[in-house]
């Protein structure tokens, strides 16, 4: 007689309860939900005995379409209480739908050895078999049965297990059940949903909790997931991360998934549907299924408020910050802070993201961040984002939202972990205005100004930062901005500067700084804009403000009386304009200036650099040269500091301004170039030329710091040998006074002795001394009294120019670099000394 062996395989698929809200669209993804009794959704109530010592049921039944049709998998677990071991090939299990519609069942591959139960122990087995399409789980029964020879048909039912008819075969969504998944208990449970869509398709992606409630590790290189409708339509999952996923005893992980589904599934109920892979039977064997509510894309979270989604099995909490939009040539730049902050208790490495903004239109245009290579999100740490990128100036950006998705890796596609409502907002003020910024600060735009260089033009905004807070602040260090000439943004680069030497603003403290950029000289600025931004070295900017629509702003009129401050801290200056003049040369002119210096600190201290330029009715201008100086001076010293600019004969010296300031050494110069200076808090002197005084004396000349006096003046011919006439010889004794009222006079003077015969041919003949200290090659004139002097001017051919020998004019200069001050000139007689 035939028997017929049947292995029997058994889904142990415990119904539990999780500690959680669901995940339903449009609510916080945090919430959880109290516990609530577990829900029957197995056929584990039902128990049947093979012997006194042994019992079986069906933990688990459940159907996945495929290739070969309707699959059922179920899982009989078989316990062996008594003292001998149990023979399976005594008892089967026979499959019933509809009318008693009978299927025929197999083996799963990993159980076929399973033929024997040892005393005290517990196997599972797994069978699978195909059903018609028209039977429903509801219809199934499974009737236990056992080899009897002295029965009808030589068997005995000892039982039936019949599948309830109110249950639907699918755990509820965020609830969780046991699976056994290579004889392991899985915990499984669908933590989070999210749906988005375009024209063609809906895009589904599922974090999935997996939670090894067994004794052993679990592999999860065969395990598989499809989504699955009401009417068996079946579509594949995305889960390349179980390729190599091994689970440990007591371990959770949460698995991210995706899935593309046909617009047809909107609305509708599905199950995401785990299984094993069994390659040698080519099948898929469901482990469970797990119910997803009506599919719907999700409502974008409203902005600025907390959202948390799940990345790398973590919960992180996410939160949109306010989008700051300005106009820029036609299209609108965005600016907008993403906020992580790590909800769990461990270390999460942080995947690569994609931001975009998506319109009303469905358009979308790309974000970008600075990416940081391992970047890492520690717990309850927050990070920010700093997004940047362009959007048409057509788009209200109150009506985009912003899709954050996983950047795609090798064998797994990126997913959407969130979409977020924008709130757009123009952040504008003009000159003068101010904004609160990081709550501490307040900062306020002085002035836009445009001043010129040797070759092009800077702008420049001056920027005052206020500390607003109760405490001191750290000065802010990675503020910077960009100027917009009539809404166009200027792509050179700007340079930001802080005028203080300060490391922290004290409360109601302010902070000093400037921005600038070049210009190429020929620029029209009608209107003009300064965003500030805030950044760090080779990252995207973010954007704090526009300073927008306005003109350029005008220089502060001066009187020459008004003295210049110097507020700096640690800087203090006061600078008063002592005297100003225009001296003519044959081929140019040269404006020569002093100023006094005063240091203010209570401490010895470098002194300001200061530059300033000429600038005439017609828009021509003369850089100044300012005398350098390097030494530190005593609280309250004073230096005198002289300044030159030479003037082109175009230059209107009857109406022009004295543009004067301290000075910044210009960025972005050219190797081997001269650096150029930068004017930074600018004032205008209207100048007025004086008459320059000339001393008609030759004593008490007085000029920048010095005094001089020449006395007993002879002139001579210089003669070599008997009757060799070489030129004139001067004898003379001087006197040179320094004024002592200042600590350092800055700027080489040098004095120019010139000789000019008064007879018709005017010959003329000069030498020039340095004033206390010579240079090489130099002769110095000595600070004392009486000190004597002899000067010689060669020219041998000086008997063809001078016949008369009756008078000459000795002519004093001051001369600082190429400007040649005449201060003193006496007519005086051949041959004769004068006093």
């Amino acid at each position: 007689m035939n028997r017929k062996l049947i292995k029997q395989g058994i889904i142990a698929a415990t119904s539990l309860t999780l500690l959680l809200h669901p995940t339903i669209l449009g609510m916080p993804y945090h919430s959880t939900v109290s516990a609530a009794p577990a829900v029957n959704a197995t056929l584990a109530s039902k128990v049947v005995r093979l012997n006194a010592a042994t019992t079986l049921s069906i933990r688990e039944a459940k159907l996945l379409m495929q290739d070969k049709g309707l699959l059922l998998a179920y899982t009989t677990t078989v316990t062996n209480n008594g003292n001998a071991t149990l023979d399976l090939m005594d008892y089967w299990i026979r499959v019933k739908g509809k009318n008693g519609k009978t299927f025929s069942t197999l083996l799963s591959e990993a159980d076929k050895q399973k033929t024997k139960i040892a005393p005290k122990t517990t196997v599972n087995i797994t069978y699978y078999t195909t059903i018609d399409s028209s039977t429903q789980i509801s219809d199934l029964s499974f009737d236990v049965v056992k080899w009897d020879f002295s029965a009808p048909n030589y068997e005995r039912n000892l039982g039936t297990v019949k599948y309830p008819a109110n249950l639907t075969g699918k755990t509820p969504a965020f609830q969780g059940s046991v699976m056994i998944f290579n004889n392991t208990k899985i915990k499984g449970a669908l933590k989070q949903y999210y749906i988005t869509q375009d024209q063609s398709a809906m895009y589904l992606t599922v974090s999935f909790l997996l939670e090894n409630v067994g004794y052993s590790s679990a592999s999860m290189a065969n395990m598989g997931f499809s989504i699955q409708t009401d009417s068996y339509s079946v579509y594949d999952v995305n889960a390349a991360a179980l390729a190599q996923m091994t689970i440990q005893p007591k371990e959770r992980r949460i698995i991210t998934m995706q899935a593309k589904l046909p617009m047809a599934v909107a609305g509708k109920s599905v199950a995401i549907v785990p299984y094993t892979k069994d390659d040698t039977n080519k099948v898929k064997l469901p482990n469970g299924s797990f119910a997803i509510p009506p599919l719907k894309p999700a409502v974008a979270a409203p902005a600025g408020a907390a959202k948390s989604v799940y990345m790398e099995g973590q919960p992180v909490e996410t939160t949109a910050g306010q989008a700051i939009l300005n106009e820029n040539d036609g299209s609108t730049d965005v600016s907008m802070e993403f906020v992580l902050k790590n909800s769990g208790l461990s270390a999460l490495k942080l995947p690569g993201l994609e931001f975009t903004i998506r319109t009303k239109d469905d358009i979308s245009y790309p974000l970008g961040y600075t990416k940081e290579e391992n970047a890492v999100l520690l717990p309850k740490i927050q990070k920010t984002l700093d997004l940047t990128g362009s959007i048409p100036s057509a788009v209200d950006g109150n009506t985009s939202e912003l899709i954050v998705k996983t950047v795609a890796t090798e064998g797994q596609e990126g997913y959407v972990i969130g979409k977020y409502k924008i709130q757009a907002a123009n952040q504008q003020g003009s000159v003068g205005g101010s904004f609160s910024y990081n709550k501490d600060y307040r900062i306020q735009l002085r002035s836009i100004q445009r001043q010129p260089l040797e070759s092009d033009d800077v702008i420049m905004a001056e920027l005052n930062i206020v500390n607003i807070s109760n405490s001191s602040k750290k000065t802010p260090i990675n503020l910077n901005g960009y100027f917009l000439i009539n809404g166009v943004k200027v792509e050179a680069q700007s340079t930001a500067v802080g005028l203080d030497q300060i490391i922290n603003i004290a409360p109601n403290g302010t902070y000093q700084m400037v921005v600038y950029t070049k210009i190429p000289y020929t620029t029209t600025v009608d209107r003009i804009a300064f965003v500030l931004t805030e950044g760090e070295k080779d990252k995207p900017a973010k954007t704090l403000f526009q300073f927008s629509g306005q003109s350029l702003s005008p220089y502060t009129a001066y009187s020459l009386r008004e003295g210049y401050a110097v507020t700096n801290i640690g800087g203090k200056a006061g600078i008063k304009l002592l005297k100003s003049n225009i001296f003519n040369g044959d081929k140019t002119s040269y404006f020569y200036t002093e100023f006094e210096a005063i240091n203010l600190e209570t401490r010895a201290a470098d002194l300001v650099k200061l530059g300033g330029y000429l600038l005439d009715d017609q828009g021509q201008t003369a850089p100044l040269k300012v005398a350098e100086f390097k030494e530190k001076v005593m609280s309250n010293g004073k230096v005198l500091i002289s300044a030159t600019a030479e003037i082109g004969k175009s230059f209107n010296m009857q109406n022009y301004q004295l543009i004067f300031g301290q000075s910044v050494v210009s960025a972005g110069a050219a190797p081997d170039t001269k650096p150029e200076t930068v004017v930074v808090k600018p004032v205008a002197y209207k100048m007025a030329n004086a008459e320059t005084a000339v001393e008609n004396k030759l004593t008490d000349i007085r000029f920048s710091a010095y005094t001089l006096s020449l006395k007993n003046v002879t002139s001579q011919l210089s003669v070599s040998g008997q009757f060799n006439v070489e030129g004139v010889k001067l004898y003379l004794d001087y006197d040179l006074a320094v004024n002592k009222s200042y600590d350092y006079i800055a700027g080489e003077h040098k004095v120019l002795l010139e000789f000019v015969d008064q007879e018709t041919t005017k010959a003329t003949y000069s030498k020039e001394f340095a004033l206390i200290k010579a240079a090489e090659n130099q002769t110095a004139l000595k600070e004392g009294k009486m000190i004597p002097l002899e000067i010689v001017y060669n020219d041998t051919e000086i008997q063809n120019k001078v016949r008369d020998y009756k008078t000459y004019k000795l002519n004093v200069y001051d001369v600082v670099d190429n400007a040649k001050v005449l201060v003193a000139s006496k007519e005086l007689r051949w041959f004769t000394r004068e006093p």
